[in-house]
C-alpha cells in the first residue's frame, strides 16, 4: 500500500497544468501512470502480468532481442533532426533542444527516483528497480515530441517505434506490463511539462533568436582499420 501511496503523490504532482495548458493534454499520460500504479499492489494485475510473462516466453525461448537498448534513442533523434529531411518543425534547433534536455531531466529524474521509492522486483532478478520502465519512458518521450513537432506520418512512425519499445521490455522479461503502462506516461507527461516550461526557457536564454540551422554529413573509411565512420556537423 505505501508503494501506491508514493505512486499516486507522484501523479498528483504532474498533472496540475497551470494557465494556457489544457487537461486534455494530460488524460492519456496520466491515465497510464494511474493504471500502472494500480498494478503494483492488484492481485488481478499480478496475474495478468503473470500471464503476459508465461506468453513472451512461449514466444521467445531463448532467442532474446537487444534491440529496445537502442531505438529507444530512435524518436527523441527523430524530433531533432527531422526538420533537415524537409519536415516542417514548430520549434526551432535551440528550442527543440531546450525541449529535450527538459523532457529527458524530467523523464529521467522521476523514473530513478520511483524506482528508488517502489523498489519493485524485476521479473528477470531479484534487482528492485522495475517499476516504471525507463526505456519506455524514453521512447514515448521521443515520440511526443515528434507529434508535437511535426505530427502526421512522423508521429504514428515515432509511436509505432516507442510501442515496440515497451513490447520488447516484455519479451526480453526486463519489465512487467504495468511498468510499461507507467513508463509510457511518464515519458509523455515529461515532454507536455517541458512545453510549459518553454515560454519561460526562451525568454531567459534567448532561444528564439536562432539563425538559419545547417546539417552536414560526412562518410569517411579508414583503410588500416577497414571500417566506415561519419562525420557530423551541426550549425545554429
Amino acid at each position: 500500500m505505501k508503494r501506491f501511496v508514493i505512486c499516486a503523490m507522484m501523479l498528483h504532482c504532474v498533472i496540475m497544468p497551470s494557465a494556457g495548458q489544457k487537461w486534455a493534454d494530460y488524460v492519456v499520460p496520466t491515465s497510464l501512470i494511474a493504471v500502472g500504479s494500480y498494478g503494483i499492489e492488484s492481485n488481478w494485475f499480478h496475474s495478468l502480468n503473470n500471464r503476459i510473462k508465461d506468453g513472451m516466453m512461449t514466444i521467445r525461448g531463448s532467442n532474446y532481442l537487444h534491440i529496445d537498448n537502442y531505438i529507444q534513442y530512435v524518436p527523441t533523434t527523430t524530433a531533432l533532426f527531422a526538420e533537415y529531411t524537409g519536415a516542417d518543425a514548430k520549434h526551432n534547433m535551440k528550442e527543440r533542444l531546450a525541449l529535450i534536455t527538459t523532457s529527458a531531466f524530467i523523464t529521467a529524474s522521476s523514473v530513478n527516483i520511483t524506482k528508488r521509492a517502489v523498489g519493485e522486483k524485476r521479473p528477470d532478478t531479484q534487482a528492485k528497480t522495475s517499476f516504471p520502465s525507463g526505456h519506455t519512458a524514453t521512447a514515448f518521450m521521443g515520440a511526443e515530441l515528434v507529434r508535437k513537432e511535426y505530427g502526421g506520418l512522423w508521429a504514428v512512425g515515432a509511436y509505432s517505434i516507442a510501442a515496440a519499445v515497451g513490447v520488447l521490455r516484455m519479451y526480453n522479461q526486463r519489465h512487467w506490463f504495468n511498468d510499461v503502462l507507467a513508463g509510457a506516461g511518464i515519458g509523455i507527461i515529461s515532454v507536455e511539462l517541458a512545453y510549459l516550461l518553454l515560454p519561460m526557457e526562451s525568454r531567459l536564454f534567448h532561444l528564439q533568436e536562432c539563425k538559419k540551422t545547417s546539417l552536414l554529413i560526412i562518410p569517411a573509411y579508414n583503410y588500416n582499420e577497414k571500417a566506415f565512420s561519419f562525420n557530423l556537423s551541426l550549425t545554429f
